[in-house]
């Protein structure tokens, strides 16, 4: 296999020596506030998002916090989808940054057994594709304007909260369509 591999490079040098290129990740301003109000850095979510982005899909499988990445096939804009989402390890409510967040027994304990999957498929290193979760980040991916962070959805019902609210889907499309084709972020209005 290595003999294969450094043929294939050698007959493609400059793939052998060119830097990754660390993506343009923006916040949608919303988001920003929304972290911002819990207490979360919106930096080190831009970063780590960045990080997991670069070199892709090389990396796919390779970072803890980003799992399954799929698309949410409507609504669409343009005859295509333009909206993503990636899922993301549950977390302890108990470290949840505010307060009024207060989980059903039936809650702690799906959101428990998703972290116990989670860990599952990691150490047993499978594929990202099945690490899923209830938490998802649902962000737009602008090929050549970079990325836009549209939302972080929590568990227990996260997943399931996002594609029932029709309203918003379709707001954020708009927002995504924006990017996408102008790399402006809009408010969607």
């Amino acid at each position: 296999m290595a003999r294969l591999e450094r043929a294939f490079l050698s007959a493609r040098p400059n793939m052998a020596r060119t830097e990754s290129i660390t993506p343009r990740v923006l916040l949608a301003p919303t988001f920003r506030e929304a972290l911002l109000e819990v207490g979360a850095d919106p930096e080190v979510l831009i970063e780590a998002f960045s990080e997991w982005k670069r070199d892709w899909p090389t990396w796919e499988d390779r970072d803890y916090y980003f799992g399954k990445d799929g698309e949410y096939h409507s609504p669409r804009r343009s005859n295509r989808a333009v909206l993503r989402h990636v899922h993301m390890p549950p977390e302890d409510p108990a470290a949840w940054p505010d307060e009024g967040a207060v989980l059903s027994e039936e809650g702690r304990a799906k959101v428990a057994a998703e972290r116990v999957r989670w860990d599952l498929a990691w150490n047993r290193r499978r594929a990202a594709r099945y690490r899923t979760s209830s938490r998802v980040l649902v962000y737009v991916d602008g090929g050549p304007n970079g990325y836009l962070l549209l939302h972080l959805a929590r568990e227990p019902d996260g997943h399931d909260e996002v594609v029932a609210n029709r309203r918003v889907l379709e707001r954020w499309a708009d927002i995504a369509d924006d990017f996408i084709h102008f790399g402006i972020v809009s408010d969607g209005a």
